[in-house]
Order: C-alpha cells, then structure tokens, then sequence
C-alpha cells in the first residue's frame, strides 16, 4: 500500500502572504504618485516662468516699437485736460479694475480686467479670478470679464462688429490707444466702470490670444503699468510694471500673506501639483516712429 503526501499552504501563510503583496502594491502606487505628482510640479513651475519670459519679450517688443510722441498730447480731447497732463495722460496708457469675491468665507477686493495700451499695440487682459474654478464660486466676478468689440477690414462697413470674450489676454493693433480712450469720461478724466472695449479702427486679423487655454492653465491675477516717465527733448518714454502669473487651478489668493495657494488635498490627489504663482517684473524705453498712417495725436 502507497502512502499519498499532501503539500500545499496553510490558510495563516496565504493570509500573510496576500499581506505583504498588498503593502507592496500600496508602497509602489504611493511612490508612483509621488513621482507623478513631481513631475506634474516641475512641469508647472517650467510652464509658469517660461511663460512669464515670452510676456515679458512680447511686452518689451509692443513698447519699444511704440511712436515717441508727447503722452500729453492725448488730452487734448477732454473738458478738463489739466489734471489728465498733471499725471501724463496715465488713464491713457493703464487702466485696472477691481471687485469683489469671497475667498475663505472672508470678503476681498482683487483685480477682474484690465487694459494696457502702448500706441502701438494694446492689451487687454481678464483675471484669473473671472475663470471657471471652484475655488471661486463667484457669478458676479465672471459675469465682469472684458468684452473686445472689433472690426476686421475684409468686414462690409455695414456689418455688425465681432466679439471676443473669455478671453485671458489679447493684443490688438491700437495706434490711437482707442482701447484705452473708449474708456475714458471725458468730463472728469476718470475710468468708465464698464467691461466692453472698442476699437475706432478696423484690423486686419483677429486680435491674438496670448495665455490660450492649455494643460497648464495659465492666467493673470494682477498686472499693473506704473506711470511712464518722458524725456523733455527725445520724448521717450520709460515703462516699468509688474505682473502675476498663476494657474488657475489651486485656488490662488494673492491677497493672502504668505499661502498664496489652497491647502493641498489629503490623501492621493496630485491636483495641488498644478498649483504655481509666480511675479515678474520688466522695464523698457519707447523709442519707436509714427507710420505714415498714424496720427500724430489722439
């Protein structure tokens, strides 16, 4: 008579076996998150300050090429045009505006759209604020982003004028500083509270998207031209301003002291990764010519 052996796994060596393959699946997909969510960081932060250099260039580009010309000159139209002369035409060249949202259960003012006009380009930008995020749960802050009204010369002068909005920042040709100018009360030299812009001229293309919607989810939060200087002879201008670049995602407050993005989020979520703010800073001299179809004035 033959003798049959039974070999296999007791129940306890199944159990601690199945353990172990489990805490080594969990340590693999935690190292594998954290290395993503490393990644994801520094693809952010390359994106936010490469980003932020092609700003700046375009910027310096715009201003440097713009006509030198007396900025006073630009005041000529108003009822009032001393105090527009005491600051040098400023409201002509910058204009900022602001409202109200509710971040951490707490009321702040924060920049919403804004308009730079150099003489021979002009920007107008929306901030981040007026973006769709959760972060901000706020439909009167969206409902204020900038509206571009625009006319292309291929159009019939019949036609009625193209829109652009949901936009996040635009440059348009603007010799006249028309986008700047159309926002401009003329009795009191102060800024229109309103959110639609125009141009007095026709274009010949579509006003170009500078921060389009990408992965990285770019905008500005505050962009701010400081009062150009002017030389009394040459006439040309000294520009200096600063801007904030952020994603849009991570509920970036720029009014916060020192935390400027959400908390991230607990457990395994890599979305606090996307979370990146950075401020730039440029300075440059307008030193450009008028065109022979530019006017001289405003």
């Amino acid at each position: 008579m033959s003798r049959h052996s039974k070999k296999g796994f007791t129940l306890v060596e199944l159990a601690l076996a199945i353990s172990f393959l489990s805490v080594l699946l969990v340590a693999i997909t935690v190292v594998a998150l954290n290395i993503i969510t490393t990644y994801q960081r520094g693809l952010t932060l390359k994106a936010v300050n490469s980003t932020g250099r092609e700003l700046i260039d375009d910027f310096t580009r715009s201003i440097a090429a713009s006509p030198v010309k007396s900025t006073t000159s630009l005041c000529d139209k108003l009822a009032n045009p001393q105090s527009c002369q005491n600051d040098n035409a400023y409201k002509f060249v910058f204009q900022r505006h602001r409202g109200s949202i509710m971040i951490d259960r707490k009321n702040v003012t924060i920049p919403t759209y804004g308009a730079f006009c150099t003489g021979r380009y002009s920007y107008i930008w929306n901030s981040g604020y007026t973006m769709e995020d959760s972060a901000y749960n706020n439909t009167a802050v969206r409902e204020k982003k900038a509206v571009l009204e625009y006319r292309l010369t291929s159009q019939p002068a019949f036609s009625s004028a193209q829109e652009m909005k949901d936009f996040r920042l635009i440059r348009v040709p603007d010799s006249n500083f028309s986008v700047c100018a159309g926002h401009i009360n003329t009795n009191n030299y102060s800024i229109k509270e309103e959110n639609r812009y125009k141009l007095d001229t026709s274009i010949d293309a579509k006003p170009i998207e500078l921060l389009s919607a990408s992965e990285e989810n770019l905008a500005l939060y505050d962009f701010v031209i400081y009062p150009p200087t002017q030389h009394s002879l040459t006439r040309h201008s000294f520009y200096s301003g600063t801007f904030i670049l952020a994603t849009i995602r991570g509920g970036v407050d720029i009014t916060s002291t020192g935390d400027y993005c959400t908390a991230p989020p607990t457990g395994l979520s890599t979305d606090f990764a996307y979370c990146s703010i950075n401020k730039f800073n440029f300075a440059t001299r307008a030193t450009g010519e008028l065109k022979k179809n530019e006017k001289t004035s405003h």
